[in-house]
């Protein structure tokens, strides 16, 4: 019977803490959980993904509009930073900044998927100056002014 009482408050404690769960999901190898929504006692987690400045490591991250981020120094060879926050109902939304002119400009977009695509990529991450890519750029600077608001 005092083994019952002693063992009793112990299954109190443990039911008020939450059974022992934890409310948060492990972080990936290359990225921290996030809290996204808290409802009651249920916690969803997103992991975002750091790719540093790996362009091989964020590129199919961001055809799939999957949560990461891409934050090279900016350089003569790297004027991009980029955020990929979330993919809801089919628009991706992610913010970007830029290095133009040696100025720095902030956009977030909100791009249906479709849209999300190895055209987008390029006129991201590429470098080169291949006149087929500067007609990439030019559409796509057209979906930057349709998608995008400076912030």
């Amino acid at each position: 019977m005092k083994r019952l009482l002693l063992i009793l408050p112990v299954i109190g404690l443990i039911l008020l803490s939450g059974c022992g769960t934890s409310s948060t999901t492990p972080a990936a190898e290359t990225g921290t959980t996030t809290p996204v929504v808290q409802t009651g006692t249920t916690i969803v987690t997103t992991t975002v993904v750091d790719c540093h400045s790996d362009v091989n490591c964020i590129q199919p991250l961001f055809l799939a509009c999957t949560p990461a981020t891409f934050t090279p120094p900016f350089s003569a060879s790297s004027s991009l930073q980029l955020e990929i926050i979330e993919k809801t109902n089919d628009i991706c939304d992610y913010k970007m900044t830029r290095s133009i002119q040696g100025m720095l400009v902030h956009k977030e977009c909100k791009m249906p998927m479709s849209l999300i695509n190895t055209d987008r990529a390029i006129y991201l991450f590429s470098k080169t100056m291949d006149p087929a890519e500067l007609a990439v750029d030019q559409a796509q600077q057209e979906l930057d002014a349709q998608y995008c608001i400076q912030i």
